[in-house]
Protein backbone atom coordinates (compact mmCIF):
# COMPACT_ATOMS: atom_id res chain seq x y z
CA UNK A 1 0.00 0.00 0.00
CA UNK A 2 1.22 3.51 -0.87
CA UNK A 3 2.47 5.37 2.22
CA UNK A 4 1.79 9.11 2.39
CA UNK A 5 4.59 11.35 3.70
CA UNK A 6 2.70 13.38 6.32
CA UNK A 7 5.55 15.87 6.55
CA UNK A 8 4.86 16.86 2.95
CA UNK A 9 1.12 16.26 2.79
CA UNK A 10 -1.34 19.15 2.91
CA UNK A 11 -3.97 17.91 5.34
CA UNK A 12 -6.30 20.74 4.29
CA UNK A 13 -6.91 18.63 1.20
CA UNK A 14 -8.87 16.20 3.38
CA UNK A 15 -11.43 18.95 3.97
CA UNK A 16 -11.73 19.32 0.19
CA UNK A 17 -12.25 15.56 -0.14
CA UNK A 18 -14.95 15.73 2.54
CA UNK A 19 -16.82 18.46 0.65
CA UNK A 20 -16.49 16.72 -2.71
CA UNK A 21 -17.76 13.45 -1.25
CA UNK A 22 -20.72 15.20 0.39
CA UNK A 23 -21.74 17.37 -2.57
CA UNK A 24 -20.76 15.11 -5.49
CA UNK A 25 -20.25 18.29 -7.50
CA UNK A 26 -17.11 20.41 -7.85
CA UNK A 27 -19.02 23.71 -8.10
CA UNK A 28 -21.16 23.07 -5.02
CA UNK A 29 -18.14 21.85 -3.05
CA UNK A 30 -16.29 25.03 -4.05
CA UNK A 31 -19.12 27.17 -2.65
CA UNK A 32 -19.15 25.14 0.57
CA UNK A 33 -15.39 25.67 0.93
CA UNK A 34 -15.50 29.29 -0.22
CA UNK A 35 -13.02 28.52 -2.98
CA UNK A 36 -13.14 29.16 -6.69
CA UNK A 37 -14.11 26.20 -8.85
CA UNK A 38 -10.65 26.19 -10.43
CA UNK A 39 -8.98 26.11 -6.99
CA UNK A 40 -11.21 23.19 -5.96
CA UNK A 41 -10.39 21.34 -9.18
CA UNK A 42 -6.69 21.95 -8.52
CA UNK A 43 -7.09 20.58 -4.97
CA UNK A 44 -8.78 17.49 -6.40
CA UNK A 45 -5.79 17.03 -8.66
CA UNK A 46 -3.48 17.15 -5.66
CA UNK A 47 -5.69 14.65 -3.83
CA UNK A 48 -5.40 12.30 -6.78
CA UNK A 49 -1.64 12.61 -6.65
CA UNK A 50 -1.62 12.05 -2.89
CA UNK A 51 -3.71 8.88 -3.03
CA UNK A 52 -2.66 7.77 -6.53
CA UNK A 53 -6.25 7.29 -7.56
CA UNK A 54 -8.80 9.39 -9.52
CA UNK A 55 -11.00 9.38 -6.35
CA UNK A 56 -13.91 10.99 -8.25
CA UNK A 57 -15.10 10.57 -11.82
CA UNK A 58 -17.59 12.65 -13.80
CA UNK A 59 -21.20 11.64 -14.31
CA UNK A 60 -24.21 13.53 -15.80
CA UNK A 61 -25.04 15.09 -12.41
CA UNK A 62 -21.51 16.01 -11.36
CA UNK A 63 -19.00 13.54 -9.92
CA UNK A 64 -19.12 10.23 -8.12
CA UNK A 65 -16.47 8.55 -5.97
CA UNK A 66 -14.39 5.69 -7.24
CA UNK A 67 -14.18 2.50 -5.15
CA UNK A 68 -11.01 3.91 -3.59
CA UNK A 69 -12.80 7.19 -2.89
CA UNK A 70 -15.61 5.36 -1.13
CA UNK A 71 -13.06 3.36 0.85
CA UNK A 72 -11.35 6.53 2.04
CA UNK A 73 -14.51 8.47 2.93
CA UNK A 74 -15.11 7.10 6.42
CA UNK A 75 -11.46 7.11 7.58
CA UNK A 76 -11.10 10.72 6.40
CA UNK A 77 -14.36 11.70 8.14
CA UNK A 78 -13.15 10.04 11.35
CA UNK A 79 -9.76 11.76 11.15
CA UNK A 80 -11.31 15.19 10.63
CA UNK A 81 -13.76 14.59 13.48
CA UNK A 82 -10.85 13.76 15.80
CA UNK A 83 -8.91 16.86 14.74
CA UNK A 84 -11.97 19.04 15.29
CA UNK A 85 -12.48 17.37 18.65
CA UNK A 86 -9.02 18.52 19.77
CA UNK A 87 -10.15 22.12 19.38
CA UNK A 88 -12.27 23.84 21.99
CA UNK A 89 -15.78 24.93 20.91
CA UNK A 90 -14.68 28.56 20.94
CA UNK A 91 -11.65 27.83 18.75
CA UNK A 92 -13.84 25.87 16.36
CA UNK A 93 -16.43 28.66 16.20
CA UNK A 94 -13.73 31.28 15.66
CA UNK A 95 -12.18 29.29 12.82
CA UNK A 96 -15.58 28.81 11.16
CA UNK A 97 -16.40 32.51 11.63
CA UNK A 98 -13.11 33.60 10.07
CA UNK A 99 -13.61 31.24 7.12
CA UNK A 100 -17.10 32.64 6.53
CA UNK A 101 -15.83 36.20 6.89
CA UNK A 102 -13.09 35.65 4.32
CA UNK A 103 -15.63 34.12 1.97
CA UNK A 104 -18.12 36.96 2.36
CA UNK A 105 -15.37 39.56 2.01
CA UNK A 106 -14.14 38.03 -1.26
CA UNK A 107 -17.65 37.87 -2.70
CA UNK A 108 -18.39 41.42 -1.53
CA UNK A 109 -15.26 42.86 -3.14
CA UNK A 110 -16.18 41.17 -6.43
CA UNK A 111 -19.71 42.58 -6.24
CA UNK A 112 -18.52 46.09 -5.34
CA UNK A 113 -16.10 46.13 -8.27
CA UNK A 114 -19.05 45.42 -10.58
CA UNK A 115 -21.21 48.10 -8.94
CA UNK A 116 -18.48 50.75 -9.20
CA UNK A 117 -17.70 49.78 -12.79
CA UNK A 118 -21.36 50.28 -13.67
CA UNK A 119 -21.83 53.45 -11.59
CA UNK A 120 -18.62 55.21 -10.50
CA UNK A 121 -20.68 57.71 -8.48
CA UNK A 122 -22.57 55.05 -6.50
CA UNK A 123 -23.09 55.58 -2.78
CA UNK A 124 -22.14 52.35 -1.01
CA UNK A 125 -22.74 51.50 2.64
CA UNK A 126 -21.47 48.29 4.23
CA UNK A 127 -22.50 47.61 7.83
CA UNK A 128 -22.65 44.79 10.33
CA UNK A 129 -25.07 45.02 13.25
CA UNK A 130 -22.59 44.03 15.99
CA UNK A 131 -19.36 42.25 16.71
CA UNK A 132 -18.70 38.74 18.03
CA UNK A 133 -19.01 37.38 21.56
CA UNK A 134 -16.21 34.84 21.74
CA UNK A 135 -15.20 36.13 25.18
CA UNK A 136 -18.32 34.51 26.63
CA UNK A 137 -20.11 37.78 27.24
CA UNK A 138 -23.57 36.22 27.44
CA UNK A 139 -22.45 33.89 30.21
CA UNK A 140 -21.77 36.96 32.37
CA UNK A 141 -24.15 39.51 33.90
CA UNK A 142 -24.39 42.57 31.72
CA UNK A 143 -22.88 44.80 34.40
CA UNK A 144 -19.93 42.38 34.53
CA UNK A 145 -18.76 43.09 31.00
CA UNK A 146 -15.32 44.70 31.04
CA UNK A 147 -14.03 47.07 28.37
CA UNK A 148 -12.61 44.31 26.08
CA UNK A 149 -16.00 42.52 26.31
CA UNK A 150 -17.77 45.69 25.20
CA UNK A 151 -15.30 46.49 22.44
CA UNK A 152 -15.63 43.03 20.94
CA UNK A 153 -19.43 42.95 21.04
CA UNK A 154 -19.99 46.54 19.93
CA UNK A 155 -17.22 46.53 17.34
CA UNK A 156 -18.86 46.57 13.92
CA UNK A 157 -18.07 47.04 10.27
CA UNK A 158 -19.10 50.45 8.97
CA UNK A 159 -17.74 51.35 5.53
CA UNK A 160 -19.02 54.31 3.56
CA UNK A 161 -18.22 55.30 -0.02
CA UNK A 162 -19.43 58.65 -1.30
CA UNK A 163 -19.09 60.38 -4.67
CA UNK A 164 -16.42 63.07 -4.71
CA UNK A 165 -18.98 65.86 -4.42
CA UNK A 166 -20.00 64.48 -1.01
CA UNK A 167 -16.55 63.47 0.19
CA UNK A 168 -16.83 65.71 3.26
CA UNK A 169 -19.70 63.56 4.55
CA UNK A 170 -17.43 60.51 4.63
CA UNK A 171 -14.62 62.14 6.56
CA UNK A 172 -13.53 61.09 10.03
CA UNK A 173 -15.12 58.46 12.24
CA UNK A 174 -18.78 57.80 11.44
CA UNK A 175 -20.88 55.79 13.91
CA UNK A 176 -23.41 53.26 12.66
CA UNK A 177 -26.26 55.43 13.87
CA UNK A 178 -25.06 58.44 11.87
CA UNK A 179 -24.17 56.76 8.59
CA UNK A 180 -27.51 57.15 6.86
CA UNK A 181 -27.80 60.74 8.03
CA UNK A 182 -24.57 61.37 6.13
CA UNK A 183 -26.04 59.61 3.09
CA UNK A 184 -29.21 61.71 3.28
CA UNK A 185 -27.10 64.85 3.55
CA UNK A 186 -25.32 63.85 0.37
CA UNK A 187 -28.51 63.02 -1.54
CA UNK A 188 -30.57 65.99 -0.34
CA UNK A 189 -27.94 68.62 0.28
CA UNK A 190 -29.26 68.89 3.84
CA UNK A 191 -27.34 69.17 7.11
CA UNK A 192 -28.68 66.58 9.52
CA UNK A 193 -26.56 66.73 12.69
CA UNK A 194 -24.84 63.66 14.09
CA UNK A 195 -26.52 61.88 16.99
CA UNK A 196 -24.69 60.61 20.06
CA UNK A 197 -24.20 56.87 19.65
CA UNK A 198 -25.70 54.68 22.41
CA UNK A 199 -24.90 51.05 23.19
CA UNK A 200 -27.55 48.56 24.24
CA UNK A 201 -27.58 44.82 24.74
CA UNK A 202 -30.73 42.71 25.03
CA UNK A 203 -31.01 39.52 27.09
CA UNK A 204 -31.23 36.41 24.92
CA UNK A 205 -33.25 34.75 27.68
CA UNK A 206 -36.36 36.91 27.53
CA UNK A 207 -35.61 39.44 24.73
CA UNK A 208 -36.97 42.15 27.03
CA UNK A 209 -34.22 42.92 29.53
CA UNK A 210 -32.13 45.77 28.13
CA UNK A 211 -28.85 47.11 29.47
CA UNK A 212 -27.20 50.31 28.27
CA UNK A 213 -23.45 50.88 28.41
CA UNK A 214 -22.60 54.52 28.96
CA UNK A 215 -19.91 56.26 26.95
CA UNK A 216 -17.95 56.96 30.14
CA UNK A 217 -17.42 53.18 30.62
CA UNK A 218 -14.70 53.36 27.97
Amino acid sequence: MHQIDLARADLNLLVVFEALFADRHVGRAAKRLCLSQSATSHALGRLREMFRDPLFVRNPRGIEPTPRGRELAQPIADALAQIRGFLSPVETEKAAFIDQLICVNDETVTLLDKVIERDPQAIIVLQSDHGTAFRGQFKKPFDGWDLPDQKERFGALNALRMPEVCSDEAQGSVDLVNTFARVLNCVSGGHLPDKVARRFVVSHADMRTVHEYKADSE
